[in-house]
């Protein structure tokens, strides 16, 4: 088994404390519990509103897009939720654990599926988000990209004369390019490469390792930060998930900000937007 060399380079993305710190104003608490403020979580009243002011319009292709858009938004918010709902069971099976009614093989037996599911799910949340970020495109008939996050990089790259096509999110997208591959290149690692994920018992965090037989890989210091380690080989999830996570929601915000004004929308700041675990998200950004 070869363990994983970081490479380290320029992330490109808000630092950590930062980042951690934003996260606290995508959530609120009242005595009906936690609830999400987010941009994302505000935004199905805007899109059925526009989407009747089209249609009385009679403009069908825009509406056609616009309803595209609001099924790729929906999405992206259920593969956020069905994260943070994996961190809930995860946080569960550790009480069963500390409990003595759950053995450390079999929670690291069930942890390591949820760690795997983790990168899949972060890696389709990616493509949800490439569409929406087609959405607010200058021209959505001059840029490329819309079907995947891979495809949209690949375009950024060979596209550099013609940022005014894309607009304000050229840059932004086009610098979270590494942090996107060294993610994707470790879910392609489970499951396109024979790669799997070893879970290590700890009283205090859930550590993990994801290997490969016989050949080395090479993971990104945007992907494998000093700051989410246990120790130099051993990863916490904990904080792993939540840098990642929160690094999502972060892009995916300054997305739908551009995609809203884009088609003349505004968040629905009123909308109770709950449930979904999203208490899981504060919970685990105390971790740092």
């Amino acid at each position: 088994m070869i363990a994983p060399t970081v490479r380290k380079e320029e992330a490109r993305v808000l630092p950590i404390t930062e980042l951690i710190a934003l996260s606290s104003q995508w959530t609120d608490s009242d005595p009906s519990g936690v609830r999400w403020t987010t941009i994302m979580h505000q935004s199905s009243i805007p899109f059925a509103v526009a989407q009747h002011r089209l249609n009385a319009a009679g403009r069908s292709t825009e509406l056609a897009e616009n309803k595209r858009l609001s099924l790729r938004l929906e999405g992206l918010k259920q593969e956020i939720t069905g994260v943070l709902t994996s961190w809930h069971r995860l946080d569960w099976m550790k009480s069963l654990v500390v409990a003595g009614t759950l053995t450390d093989e079999a929670f690291g037996c069930y942890a390591a599926c949820d760690i795997d599911a983790f990168h899949v799910r972060m890696r389709s949340a990616f493509d949800y988000l490439a569409t929406l970020a087609w959405g607010a495109a200058q021209d959505r008939n001059g840029v490329g990209g819309s079907r995947s996050f891979s495809d949209l990089i690949k375009w950024l790259r060979k596209n550099g004369t013609r940022k005014a096509a894309f607009g304000p999110l050229y840059d932004t997208l086009f610098n979270a390019a590494d942090w996107f591959e060294g993610l994707r290149g470790l879910r392609d690692l489970t499951v396109h490469q024979g790669g799997f994920t070893l879970v290590f018992p700890s009283p205090d965090a859930i550590g993990f390792r994801t290997l490969r037989m016989g050949a080395n890989f090479t993971l990104r210091e945007s992907t494998l930060p000093s700051e989410v380690m246990c120790n130099d080989n051993i990863v916490d999830f904990r904080k792993y998930g939540c840098l990642h996570l929160c690094r999502l929601i972060s892009l995916s915000e300054t997305v739908m900000k551009e995609l809203l004004n884009q088609w003349d929308m505004n968040p629905a700041p009123n909308a109770r937007c709950s449930g979904g675990a999203v208490e899981m998200l504060p919970k685990w950004a105390a971790s740092f």
